[in-house]
């Protein structure tokens, strides 16, 4: 066993040194090949990664609406009139909204608890849509300032009492109102600006603001929330496509180029075997006349040797000459069969072409 094992061991060895003796060899003697193939096979695939990343950007940008718009809310109060703040979408930064997208309007009002605040009960927060200087669309909520009890508001005071002291705390309250839900542009009057009206000019604001929310679907919401994940996702099948396709037509062009090899091959026979029938036809032509000049030949003896007569010898050189003389017409009758042989082989060779 322990020989057998060693022999196995030995025979393990001189074939791995025999596999990398030839790989060595291989790549000695097509090192500058190799190099060069991948050298063009890195630069593809650099450009296909560019292309894809460039594809899958284009994609996004025109399949991902605008996600959300925000914008501050600066109100003018007065005595004769109500609190109005109007906001311009196509200005300050915004690229207003994306038409065909449902939008969720929300508007954010930052108000002191203050005693004012508070007696005030409830108030409208009216959203006015423009497009073009005309009144497109008209949403309104009523708000209320959030209910405190005595008691609630001395103990917040006092547990509260060192920040707000020191500026770390405030006591003011942070208003939410969803204005509107699933708001849609419409196409004929396009959205511009909006207005935001307050019905109570006694309110007390610190800060406002207006937010656009889009309402994605599931499949937007996780190219949104997810982007990088689904960034790398996209890019690599995009990327595994343009290599399927590079694949697709340089097989194409493998067929193709095969295709032509056939053709140009069987033109390459079709005129050997021309020519090899037009030297055949010679050889044929030239063997006819042969065999009709040993015919002559053997006539002409047997003739001698049967018929040994004077008239005949006398006769012998004009019959000869008659017999020369008649060589050439049956050269050119051999040569017409020949010439309608190879006609009829033409003909048939075009008819199977067609």
């Amino acid at each position: 066993l322990q020989t057998n094992r060693q022999t196995n061991r030995h025979q393990m060895i001189e074939g791995s040194k025999a596999l990398l003796t030839n790989f060595y060899t291989f790549f000695d003697e097509n090192k500058y090949n190799i190099l060069r193939y991948i050298s063009i096979a890195t630069f593809v695939s650099f450009l296909l990664w560019i292309l894809a990343i460039f594809f899958y950007a284009i994609w996004y940008y025109n399949y991902i609406p605008i996600t959300s718009v925000e914008s501050p809310l600066h109100f003018t109060f007065s005595k004769d009139a109500l609190p109005l703040a109007k906001v311009d979408l196509f200005h300050d930064g915004n690229k207003g909204i994306s038409r065909d997208q449902p939008y969720r309007i929300t508007i954010d009002l930052e108000v002191p608890e203050s005693a004012e605040n508070n007696a005030l009960g409830m108030f409208m927060i009216n959203l006015i849509t423009f497009s073009s200087s005309t009144v497109a669309s008209i949403h309104s909520r009523p708000c209320i300032v959030r209910y405190k009890s005595r008691i609630i508001h001395w103990i917040q005071s006092v547990v509260y009492a060192l920040p707000v002291i020191f500026g770390f705390a405030e006591e003011k309250q942070y208003i939410q109102v969803t204005i509107a839900e699933n708001f849609l542009e419409n196409k004929e009057f396009p959205l511009d600006s909006i207005a935001v009206e307050l019905s109570n000019p006694n309110i007390q604001i610190y800060s406002a603001r207006v937010h656009f929310e889009a309402e994605l679907s599931f499949f937007s919401k996780i190219l949104c929330h997810w982007f990088i994940t689904s960034t790398f996702i996209g890019v690599i099948f995009i990327f595994i496509c343009e290599c399927v396709v590079i694949c697709f037509v340089y097989l194409g062009m493998f067929i193709y180029k095969c295709i032509q090899n056939a053709d140009e091959h069987e033109k390459t026979f079709q005129t050997d075997n021309n020519y090899s029938q037009t030297e055949f036809d010679k050889l044929f032509s030239n063997n006819n006349k042969i065999e009709v000049d040993k015919t002559v030949e053997r006539t002409v003896h047997k003739k001698n040797l049967e018929d040994p007569d004077p008239l005949f010898e006398s006769l012998n050189g004009s019959m000869e000459r008659e017999l020369i003389e008649d060589v050439p017409n049956h050269i050119e009758k051999v040569e017409e069969t020949v010439s309608t042989k190879t006609e009829e082989k033409e003909k048939e060779k075009e008819k199977e072409k067609e």
